[in-house]
């Protein structure tokens, strides 16, 4: 294994210059909108959340449309078989 020689100046030359251009990367998304100052992490969690609440409400309106077509289903069912037990009934009083 092979030592490696650096000198502490150089090094610390290294990370002031390191540290400068990291200072220069600030980073506030939306920083003139409704949120100033929130961190990435935050705003990509609501965007997650909302999607979520978005497809939670698609899956609950297919539910009920399917509902609904069963439910029609079976009263056209329960009106079918009215008019024919009514009919039977019908025929036999008389």
């Amino acid at each position: 294994m092979a030592k490696i020689k650096i000198s502490q100046s150089k090094m610390n030359s290294y990370a002031t210059n390191f540290g400068d251009c990291a200072e220069e990367l600030d980073y506030y998304p939306l920083k003139e909108g409704n949120m100033p100052y929130s961190q990435s992490n935050s705003i990509n969690g609501l965007r997650e959340n909302i999607l979520q609440l978005v497809l939670s409400v698609e899956n609950f309106g297919s539910a009920a449309q399917q509902d609904a077509i069963r439910i029609k289903q079976m009263g056209e069912a329960f009106a079918e078989k009215d008019k024919d037990l009514s009919g039977h009934i019908q025929l036999e009083v008389q």
